[in-house]
């Protein structure tokens, strides 16, 4: 599929290098000169190159995305497009966000921008140093260490910068982002380095920075029910009175109330919040197990570690490790599901709401099509039945991410990192849209 993509790009329209384009800087108009045709001949144009392949407005000037991702296209004596630097071009393209939720397009769509802001990687490392540093000044508590090199060690960690690039060949090496990172903090504090992550396992890093993404996930999907609920509950109020065709089997029945069919949305979304809440408390919890989950290389301090770890990082303590026992994550995942479900379902209407010839509900802002400029598409009531689909779908898989085979499975628990985040961010945008739609009702019913 790369190579397919990179021969698209190589096929782009050809650019006369005498013609200037009013999209790209000034400075770059040393790409267009015959004596700078590659990035090799040109450090210059490299360096433009490499410094400024982040700029957000790459994703609105095609030749400045060209230009981004190492990629000109010059004419050569048969007029072909040429790729002129194939390495830099695929080390480009693979650092391009390519989930739905950070596409540079399709995130328009699908991204809820508070929940990818909480799974993104910059958070993520956030949690992992926290976990580290809590662990050190730990050892200073209990006093493993002394409380002043324990102090001293964990105010590096906080304030680390890890090697993002070192980071990624590490997990391809290791399967797991852990021990690169380690590395690095041990080679950052020096003489110190047992004072960083003894006792403790990859997995323990993970799952705890997992423990502190949910913690703020839930927060902020908790804030969402509450809004879309308040947004559900203004209709009702404005429009509730109205009357409506009733429809059982998507045939017409007997009138009903707005009201009635408003409440099939609304009456879920109380039962979610307190289904969410009941939650927290198994998801929100420290992972402290060490090697094989017994805890054996704290010893007789072990209790007294994890307690304080936890409520350095206000999770919550278990007696045991959860390394190899999912079930509160899965139940999570289920969750996530029943959010988007009851939402989708709630948009599945409304889809069908808005049709020609039953017109029960009409919404400002629909979108347009590029064949049919008459046409009002119910855009985000769409989205919501999406969302709801593709987290029915990931469910299985989590279930699947289940079945961790004796003390610490990497392909059950890295099936989790493929599934959970993407679930969570859906159910977020599924929320934010929910709300969008009901600000944007201008009549429901007559």
């Amino acid at each position: 599929a790369p190579a397919i993509g990179i021969h698209r790009l190589a096929a782009r329209p050809r650019m006369r290098r005498d013609t200037a384009d009013p999209t790209l800087p000034a400075a770059d108009a040393s790409a267009r000169d015959d004596s700078c045709r590659t990035t090799k001949r040109c450090p210059e144009r490299t360096a433009r190159i490499t410094s400024g392949w982040l700029n957000p407005d790459i994703f609105e000037r095609p030749l400045a995305y060209q230009a981004a991702i190492g990629h000109t296209v010059e004419r050569d004596p048969t007029r072909q497009a040429q790729i002129i630097d194939f390495q830099l071009l695929v080390e480009r393209v693979t650092q391009f966000q390519n989930d739905v939720f950070s596409h540079p397009w399709l995130g328009g769509l699908f991204q809820d921008a508070k929940a990818a802001a909480i799974w993104s990687p910059d958070r993520q490392v956030a949690h992992m140093l926290a976990f580290e540093a809590a662990l050190t000044r730990a050892f200073g508590d209990v006093g493993t260490l002394p409380a002043d090199v324990a102090k001293d060690v964990a105010e590096t960690i906080a304030d680390f910068s890890p090697n993002f690039a070192a980071l990624r060949s590490g997990t391809a090496r290791d399967g797991v982002v852990v021990p690169a990172l380690v590395q690095q903090l041990r080679s950052a504090v020096g003489p110190h380095a047992k004072a960083v992550h003894t006792g403790a396992t990859s997995q323990d890093v993970i799952d705890t920075a997992l423990a502190l993404t949910l913690r703020e996930t839930n927060d902020h999907l908790k804030n969402s029910l509450e809004t879309t609920l308040a947004a559900l509950n203004d209709l009702t109020a404005t429009f509730g009175a109205n009357q409506m065709k009733g429809r059982t089997r998507m045939q017409v029945a007997i009138p009903i109330d707005v009201a009635d069919r408003i409440v099939t949305w609304s009456a879920p979304l109380q039962r979610h919040i307190e289904r969410l809440e009941a939650i927290r408390p198994r998801v929100e919890v420290l992972q402290l197990g060490g090697a094989v989950g017994n805890r054996a290389a704290f010893a007789d301090n072990a209790d007294a570690i994890v307690e304080n770890v936890a409520n350095r990082l206000n999770l919550l303590s278990t007696k045991s490790a959860w390394h190899s026992t999912r079930d509160a994550v899965a139940d999570y995942a289920n969750l996530l599901a029943l959010i988007t479900g009851s939402i989708g379902k709630m948009g599945q209407d409304i889809c069908l709401m808005t049709q020609q010839g039953i017109d029960e509900i009409v919404i400002s802002g629909g979108g347009g099509s590029s064949a049919m400029p008459h046409k009002q598409n119910p855009v985000l009531p769409e989205l919501l039945a999406t969302l709801a689909r593709f987290n029915a779908t990931q469910v299985a898989g989590m279930h699947h991410a289940m079945l961790h085979e004796q003390e610490r499975s990497g392909a059950a628990w890295s099936l989790e990192w493929m599934i959970l985040p993407q679930m969570a961010q859906a159910t977020a945008r599924s929320l934010s849209a929910a709300t969008e739609i009901c600000s944007r009702i201008t009549r429901m019913g007559s």
